[in-house]
């Protein structure tokens, strides 16, 4: 056996192992090892793992430029809105410190993945998560769970993490077409099981938009949801028909008259959150109430010139706010709204980029995506691929 051979052999076992690595990491559920502060924070098993990755590589030249200038960019913006939030701005100073050391964990994450000279195949991560995940839902299901999220922590997590890694196939293996309809079947499936209703409607749109011809995009959304809308009884399925009840507009008005006037008004603290045949979405206004409070407490501080620049720090009431773009203005200031959008519009642009940028820009509408480190950690790895993808495509 030849040296070539010796290595190669190694660089197979080597993925295996980070493949099932990786696998953990994402599918294992939040568990803390040792609990920091009185929020759900804490030293996960996940954390350990991102340890050995980033040591595995730590001393290596290719780990300090394997974090590509922009990402580094945000990360050193979002530091110095934490740190000016902590000195100058009111919140929560624990949270902020928090939020900004998992933000450098999952930077590091990525870099040390990226640097590592054996690789990880996303379609047989996936197949890895699906497994899992089918079994944790029965799991659920034969214990009385009528809303399944697996071994993730709430339904939207579970999703979203299956929309990514499946959309980026359909991007990194594109010669394995079939396979699209496979995993949009599993998508909507995984939605309607988990009563996801943004993760749905951002299956469908993202589905379309995967195709480069937009009168191909629009006939094949239109055609999905007329197909929804034709065979599924909305009077029998309560939350998805909540969407349509006009309810929904006095929610919108209400967190409108509160914003300006500083008020909390009471319907929006009404709704049973569990009760779906109310007039209104239950979560709708629960979302609403959430982003009132960020809101309130951006309108109390002072230095309007530096929040609004800057934002008052991530983190600063709580670890999710159900809504990334409220979260994006006004934590993160119109600084990071124009670095994040920036990212967001070079994607859409992107023909094999779009259908991702147009799933997470949905998903993003009601839910706060980046603030789960399965999330995060599953964008980590969808980068390193889609770089050793392109990497590979451009090699003569």
């Amino acid at each position: 056996m030849t040296s070539k051979d010796t290595s190669l052999q190694r660089h197979s076992g080597d993925s295996k192992l980070y493949l099932y690595l990786i696998a953990i990491l994402i599918n294992v559920p939040k568990i803390n090892l040792f609990s920091l502060g009185s929020f759900d924070q804490g030293i996960r098993v996940e954390d350990f793992i991102v340890v050995f990755f980033a040591l595995k590589v730590f001393f290596s030249q290719n780990f300090y430029r394997a974090m590509p200038r922009k990402v580094f960019l945000i990360w050193a913006y979002i530091g110095f809105s934490s740190l000016l939030a902590v000195l100058f701005f009111e919140g929560n100073d624990s949270l902020r410190i928090m939020y900004f050391f998992r933000v450098t964990e999952y930077c590091l994450f990525a870099a040390a993945l990226y640097s590592l000279k054996s690789s990880v195949k996303l379609s047989e991560l996936l197949k890895l998560t699906l497994l899992i995940q089918f079994l944790a839902i029965l799991f659920d299901f034969s214990q009385g769970s009528f809303r399944p999220s697996g071994t993730f922590a709430g339904p939207w997590e579970l999703t979203t993490v299956l929309g990514l890694m499946c959309f980026a196939c359909t991007v990194i293996y594109p010669n394995e077409g079939v396979k699209k309809y496979n995993y949009l079947l599993v998508l909507v499936l995984a939605n309607f099981l988990t009563l996801s209703r943004t993760g749905l409607l951002a299956v469908l749109v993202a589905f379309a938009s995967s195709y480069r011809s937009f009168l191909i995009s629009m006939t094949i959304f239109v055609s999905l949801s007329v197909t929804v809308i034709a065979y599924v009884d909305l009077s029998s399925v309560p939350w998805l028909q909540v969407v349509f009840r006009p309810g929904n507009l006095d929610l919108v008005v209400a967190l409108i008259e509160g914003a300006l006037n500083g008020t909390r008004p009471e319907i929006l603290t009404s709704y049973n959150n569990a009760d779906f045949t109310q007039n209104a979405s239950p979560s709708l206004a629960m979302r609403f109430s959430i982003w009132l409070n960020l809101i309130e407490l951006w309108a109390s501080i002072d230095y309007l010139a530096l929040k609004l620049i800057f934002g008052i720090g991530l983190g600063s009431i709580s670890v999710v706010v159900d809504g990334f773009y409220i979260r994006l203005f006004f934590e993160l200031g119109l600084m990071g709204t124009v670095l994040y959008f920036s990212i967001i519009i070079r994607m859409l642009l992107n023909p094999d980029l779009r259908v991702l940028a147009v799933y997470i820009s949905i998903i993003c509408l009601t839910l706060d995506p980046y603030s789960s480190s399965k999330i995060a950690y599953c964008i980590g790895v969808i980068y390193v691929c889609w770089v050793r993808h392109e990497r590979a495509r451009r090699a003569p």
